[in-house]
């Protein structure tokens, strides 16, 4: 089974209070509010946070797609141990 994840702020946030977020993975060129606002909404919520190393660039690359993204979470890992991994 694959993974499920969606990538950019607005969408993190929504999956964020709608409680569907397993994981949120920052980019390390984020704006220091958004950083803290994901942060924060991921504090309240119990949802492990992970700084990418790389830059939001880097990130959509690694999903898989062909813009940046400061940040994205995962919703389904499917079969991989990423939580596992995190915590």
């Amino acid at each position: 089974v694959n993974a499920e994840y969606m990538g950019g702020y607005n969408v993190v946030l929504k999956a964020m209070r709608k409680d569907r977020a397993k994981l949120v993975i920052i980019a390390n060129n984020c704006t220091p509010v958004r950083k803290s606002e994901l942060e924060y909404y991921a504090m309240l919520a119990r949802i492990p946070v992970h700084h990418y190393s790389g830059n939001s660039n880097d990130l959509g690359t690694a999903c898989g797609k062909l813009f940046g993204t400061s940040a994205m979470c995962v919703i389904d890992p499917g079969d991989s141990d990423i939580l596992q991994a995190e915590s």
